[in-house]
């Protein structure tokens, strides 16, 4: 069954632990990749800050049709010069997954403090939702990103288990490392 841990206000402290210019102490210094609470905001539809770099990538779902994943960076790479992530790669992240509800925020279904371990992957894993998939692709270790993925690029027209067919997908992923 779907955790239905939704609208707590610990859902806010990515934003607020990844964004420097929201800290309350300038002087404190950034919190290493391990000592971030990670977890996603609550609202799909609240606006991250204006500072921060937001990317569209148009991704094929079958020939000639398409659809736009959308992705925030809420933290960079701690290199920015390190290697990045590519489909052939398998990866260590830490992640929150929701369902987007609209105006009713986003409904958390899984993450990595829920299964209070990280998560080692192939990028190639066909099981894993494409939009998923290509959010972490060209990603650098310690940086974090929000994605807005759509339900064509997540699990579909059926869904898949608890997840409802056509429902759009709300993704926060630290890349921890590429292996």
């Amino acid at each position: 069954m779907i955790r239905r841990r939704t609208h707590a206000l610990a859902l806010v402290s990515l934003l607020l632990a990844a964004v420097p210019a929201c800290k309350d102490n300038p002087d404190e210094s950034d919190p290493s990749p391990s000592s971030v609470p990670f977890s996603i905001e609550t609202r799909a539809s609240a606006p991250p800050p204006d500072d921060l770099v937001r990317s569209t990538r148009t991704v094929e779902i079958t020939e000639g049709e398409s659809a736009a994943l959308t992705f925030v960076a809420l933290r960079p790479p701690t290199d920015p010069e390190a290697p990045a992530a590519t489909l052939e790669d398998t990866v260590t992240i830490r992640f929150a997954a929701g369902l987007d509800r609209g105006a009713s925020g986003v409904e958390i279904y899984d993450s990595t403090e829920a299964r209070k371990r990280d998560f080692s992957f192939s990028l190639s894993n066909p099981d894993l939702p494409r939009g998923f998939v290509h959010t972490i692709e060209g990603m650098r270790p310690g940086e974090i990103r929000r994605a807005q993925i759509p339900w064509r690029l997540g699990y579909g027209e059926n869904g898949r288990g608890e997840i409802p067919p056509s429902t759009d997908l709300v993704f926060a992923v630290e890349l921890v490392s590429i292996d």
